[in-house]
């Protein structure tokens, strides 16, 4: 997964709005999506080792 694409427009919304009210929970949400994109690529190296080990 390119987690580059994902997070630049993060990154330009939270310039955005940088110094808002919204600017607090927006940083929550990113670290949530970061955290999943950290989740889903674990899930992709054991999914790719499993697979290593029955090949």
């Amino acid at each position: 997964m390119d987690e580059e694409k994902i997070l630049e427009p993060i990154e330009q919304f939270l310039e955005l709005i940088k110094g808002t009210e919204y600017e607090e929970q927006a940083l929550r949400m990113k670290s949530e999506i970061e955290e999943a994109i950290d989740e889903y690529n674990l899930d992709q190296m054991a999914a790719a080792e499993r697979e290593d080990c029955f090949s």
